[in-house]
């Protein structure tokens, strides 16, 4: 199995998250049969006279795009892939990530519909599945494909399905749910950032700040220079009215990265408390 957010070639391929904070996850697919990673061979309704090779360089050019958030250029490479192999799989998932990112959000659901189709069992494509539908706010059928991501033993980062999960539980209102989604998906990766994040964000809400500290302090120990982790910090120790804790961590985010949006809003908070930094 290849490595968390790599593909076959190797590269770097991170999570993608959108507007609705669901996450994405591209790179080769393991199957749950046959001999790990698909390449799929050209079919009958391939392009003439083109070979792997130039699979293999639109597929790499679009993933270089997609990896620099350009979905817009990714596009027409990804395009040109699918021409060539209508069937490759990882053609189909970075295919849909592109889809999503210029906003054709029902050519991104029909693309990992079909990727489905051909390898039901595959976590990553389940999870894609999962956020397609829930773009056009296709709950059931959502949550019906996040479930299947997590029956994959094989899949990689069930983090992700399981975070997707807790937004869409959090879209229908079911707080309990959301919030077990939540644990799991910290259980599977104390790491994860959205998950951190999403608590916090909970029990800010619900008024338990002593909880919402605790979780962004748990989220800094795995991203200690995680600029909006301290900025969330330090906003949540000025709402319990802890001048020393909101200074403390003010002043790190301005020594940190002064000319970011984060570090001017610390330096001009510790200015209007009489604290040059």
């Amino acid at each position: 199995m290849p490595a968390k957010g790599q593909n076959s070639l190797g590269k770097n391929l991170p999570a993608s998250r959108g507007s609705l904070g669901v996450i994405w996850r591209m790179g080769a697919v393991v199957l749950t049969l046959g001999s790990g990673l698909l390449f799929s061979a050209c079919g009958g309704d391939s392009k003439p006279n083109v070979s792997a090779e130039d699979l293999t360089v639109y597929l790499d050019k679009g993933q270089a795009y997609l990896n620099r958030g350009n979905a817009v250029m990714a596009l027409p490479a990804l395009q040109e892939a699918q021409a060539i192999d209508p069937d490759n799989l990882e053609v189909l998932v970075a295919l849909g990530l592109a889809y999503d990112g210029v906003g054709r959000s029902q050519q991104a659901l029909a693309v990992l519909e079909k990727a489905h189709e051909i390898e039901p069992h595959s976590g990553q494509i389940s999870n894609n599945l999962g956020v397609a539908h829930m773009r056009l706010g296709q709950l059931e059928e959502a949550e019906k494909a996040f479930g299947e991501a997590l029956q994959d033993l094989t899949y990689a980062t069930p983090e992700d399905a399981q975070f997707n999960l807790a937004l869409l539980y959090k879209r229908r209102g079911e707080t309990e749910k959301m919030m077990t989604a939540l644990t799991r998906t910290i259980d599977y990766n104390p790491g994860h950032l959205g998950g951190r994040l999403e608590l916090a964000d909970h029990y800010r809400d619900v008024g338990k700040p002593s909880l919402e500290k605790q979780q962004l302090q748990m989220g800094l120990a795995e991203h200690p220079d995680h600029l909006v982790l301290m900025e969330r910090l330090a906003k949540a120790y000025v709402a319990a009215g802890e001048q020393e804790g909101a200074r403390a961590v003010y002043g790190r985010i301005a020594r940190l990265a002064p000319q970011s949006e984060s570090g001017k809003r610390a330096i001009h908070w510790l200015s209007a408390v009489g604290t040059e930094e």
